[in-house]
């Protein structure tokens, strides 16, 4: 029996106006009124260090599937060869990295993206202090600053990590250890138990990964699993199958046992997390993949 995914996986995605808090691992989860501050507050215009220059970060959907980075771009609008020495993020939302020197010369009218990682998320972070930490030289002479950057990608991913992260601090969810084989469709099932509080804590729904097709085996209602004080223990039973046989498709995809689930906790809006198969189950979805692709 061969399907046909009904969903990719989810990316992302920042515009959240209320989300789970996460400070540090004894707090309780609070709420977080996102203002989406128009400018960061601190640095200074790029244009400071040479007019005419533009600096902003971006957040492109492949850096998303490879890691922890994102692209700074800088672009010489001045009348003068620019030398970028280096570029940092600067952002109270993370762990600060070490700066890497670049060597890059850009021509008049020249723009150049630059791949610049990011740490683990400070999820009590000042939200609106966020800049590029760049050294240029212009004409020879060297030039340094912080330089105020959108926040907009930034808020983005804070807002899904310190969401995610807060929902883990309350509640293990993940795939049971007990599943069968009907055919090509792996039936297992999706549990959640209360690791603090009372709850209640509410799986809304969970899609497929771009090569895993995932749903649950009842009619999709609201919500999945839901457990609480009184029952902190619940299981859903789920479907998961290989949907895409493509080899190109397989061999690219860098997050194919992904799953991406919406989850709630108390009063709190839905957040999206990714639980993965472990183990034996992984290796038999695995194996489903590779028949998949053996036939075509």
């Amino acid at each position: 029996m061969r399907r046909t995914a009904h969903a990719v996986v989810a990316v992302v995605v920042g515009g959240v106006l209320l989300l789970l808090g996460c400070g540090s691992d004894g707090d309780a989860a609070t709420p977080v009124v996102d203002d989406k501050p128009a400018a960061s507050s601190i640095g200074i215009g790029a244009d400071e260090l040479v007019d005419g220059l533009d600096v902003f970060v971006e957040y492109p959907r492949y850096l998303q599937a490879d890691g922890r980075e994102i692209e700074v771009a800088v672009r010489n609008g001045s009348e003068h060869e620019i030398e970028v020495r280096s570029v940092a993020l600067r952002s109270a939302m993370f762990e600060e990295l070490a700066t890497e020197p670049r060597q890059a010369r850009l021509r008049v009218d020249q723009r150049t993206d630059y791949r610049v990682g990011f740490g683990a998320a400070r999820c009590d972070g000042d939200r609106t202090a966020h800049a590029v930490a760049l050294v240029i030289a212009v004409d020879g002479s060297e030039r340094e600053g912080l330089v105020a950057v959108d926040p907009e990608p930034l808020l983005a991913i804070s807002d899904a990590e310190c969401g995610a992260l807060a929902v883990r601090r309350v509640a293990d969810i993940g795939f049971g250890a007990e599943f069968s084989v009907v055919e090509d469709v792996v039936e297992a099932t999706l549990d959640v138990a209360l690791r603090d509080g009372d709850g209640p804590v509410r799986v809304a729904s969970m899609r497929g990964s771009v090569i895993l097709a995932a749903e649950p085996v009842a009619a999709e209602g609201s919500p999945l699993v839901e457990v609480d004080g009184d029952r902190p223990e619940a299981s859903a039973p789920v479907r998961l199958w290989a949907a895409r046989c493509d080899p190109h498709g397989v061999a690219e995809s860098k997050r194919t046992f992904d799953i991406p689930i919406w989850v709630s906790s108390g009063s709190y809006v839905e957040q999206f997390i990714v639980v993965r198969p472990e183990g034996e189950l992984r290796d038999v979805l695995q194996s489903l993949i590779n028949d998949c692709l053996a036939g075509g």
